[in-house]
């Protein structure tokens, strides 16, 4: 294990709801991503590709079908799972292996877990928690970190191309994994071992939302097939 001494920091975490806050954690991660570059650890592991992270969630999510169909949602996972394995099967002709090979030679850090806690902003705004620090593209922070506005812009696709979050070259790569409902499988997962009210209480959430999510993934479809 690796051990880190760092200054205390006074100051707030983001919040996503306000817009000032996602324009500050975009700046912040844009200066970290400056910054963590060139630096090579030969004995660091290999990661998992975020894809194959990915289509472990689906798997998982997909042995939780009986309890959409115990409590009435046997229509709703059935949406889930197909718009899911439909994405990861086109996410899957985008050379991750590559990608990720050259952001090791690059020596390219992430941080990878770009939730607005994991933000102390006081006259500036730093990172925080780098238990999920690996050496990856860095386009996997900009993928998580669009996630995460999504629900707070109501899945507006033109509010959030507004953020400029990857250069043109990911810009399909990253439509694509911002469509997949990897959030929602997430968030089920850890709720579906839970109580049946808290349950029947997420999933009556979860079909509301996913109603919203629908038409940013037909908004997404067009922009992908117009390019």
């Amino acid at each position: 294990m690796t051990w880190t001494i760092s200054p205390y920091i006074k100051g707030r975490q983001l919040r996503y709801r306000n817009e000032e806050d996602r324009l500050t954690a975009l700046k912040a991660v844009k200066a970290f991503h400056r910054q963590a570059r060139r630096i090579h650890l030969p004995l660091y592991a290999k990661d998992i590709l975020l894809v194959d992270r990915m289509k472990k969630r689906l798997d998982r999510f997909a042995m939780t079908a009986g309890i959409f169909r115990e409590f009435g949602y046997g229509e709703l996972f059935h949406e889930i799972y197909q718009t899911g394995a439909g994405l990861l099967k086109l996410a899957a002709n985008f050379p991750w292996n590559q990608r990720d090979s050259l952001a090791k030679r690059q020596g390219l850090w992430i941080h990878g877990d770009v939730a607005s806690h994991n933000f102390i902003v006081n006259k500036k705004a730093v990172l925080i928690d780098f238990d999920l620090l690996s050496s990856a593209p860095q386009l996997y922070d900009y993928i998580q970190l669009g996630q995460r506005f999504l629900p707070f812009i109501s899945w507006d696709l033109r509010e959030l191309m507004k953020y400029d979050m990857v250069p043109e070259a990911d810009l399909d790569i990253w439509l694509i994994m911002m469509a997949l409902p990897s959030d929602v499988m997430r968030e089920w997962l850890i709720v579906s071992d839970k109580s049946n009210s808290l349950i029947d209480a997420h999933l009556q959430q979860m079909r509301e939302e996913w109603d919203m999510r629908k038409i940013f993934l037909r908004n997404v479809k067009t922009v992908l097939q117009s390019k």
